[in-house]
This record gives C-alpha cells, structure tokens and sequence, in this order.
C-alpha cells in the first residue's frame, strides 16, 4: 500500500512538471513571426533574441525559462547620437524580451535598445510594477 501511494505521488509531480513545461511551449507563441511584416522591426527583434539566447543556452535555462515573447516599440531619442555621425536606421527601436517559466509565469525580462548595443534585465518584480496602472490621490 505504501509503495503504490508513494508511485502515485510521484506519478502526480511528475506529470505536473510536465504539464508545467509544456504550458509555456503551448500557450506562447513564436514571437519573431509578427515582425515579418516589417523589416526593421524584424531586425530589431532578431538582434534581441540573439543578445538574450544566452539566458537559455544551458539544459537548465532550457528547462526553467522554456518560453519567450519578444515585442517591439519605438521610442525616439532614446539614445545618443552615433559618435561617428552615422544614422542607425534602427537606433530609436526598442525590443523587450519576456522569459516565461514554468506553468506560463512571467519570469525575467531583458530591454534592448540603440540598436542591439544596451540590453538592461529587470527582474519579474520589475516588469509586474511597469505593467501597473499608477496609483491616483
């Protein structure tokens, strides 16, 4: 009796990881396929996507972190002015890549800008707070 409860209790955590991992592969989707339609907005996401594969780049970011959404916005005069007097086409782009763990939770998040050239992580706490509307006295 006791052997078969401890089976069935392993039996259940290991399906609930399972299903935990398989929830974010399911529920979010490839994010590079929206910005197809623009070129410059497809390049910016790309760059992103490359400058935080490294989060993942192990069996256990693999695991723990299995999703990631990138989107992209422009924000003009974000950074400053190329210093050889070029014009970056993409420089006013920025690229937020979102991590996902486990059961589709929002984990960390990476914001790349200037070009692929500044890439700033905030924590999971830090992109619940921006996300916030603000409170009005």
């Amino acid at each position: 009796m006791r052997r078969r409860l401890t089976t069935l209790a392993l039996g259940v955590v290991g399906a609930a990881l399972l299903l935990g991992s398989l929830a974010p592969r399911l529920l979010i989707p490839d994010s590079l396929e929206p910005f197809r339609s623009d070129p410059r907005s497809f390049a910016v996401a790309v760059k992103a996507d490359a400058a935080t594969r490294h989060r993942t780049a192990t069996p256990w970011g693999r695991l723990l972190l299995p999703a990631r959404r990138v989107s992209v916005w422009v924000e003009p005069r974000r950074c400053p002015a190329d210093g050889a007097g070029r014009a970056t086409p993409d420089r006013a782009y920025v690229a937020r890549v979102q991590f996902y763990t486990l059961f589709a939770i929002p984990g960390p998040a990476a914001d790349v800008s200037c070009g692929g050239t500044q890439v700033r992580w905030a924590s999971p706490r830090e992109v619940l707070v921006q996300r916030l509307p603000a409170r009005q006295s």
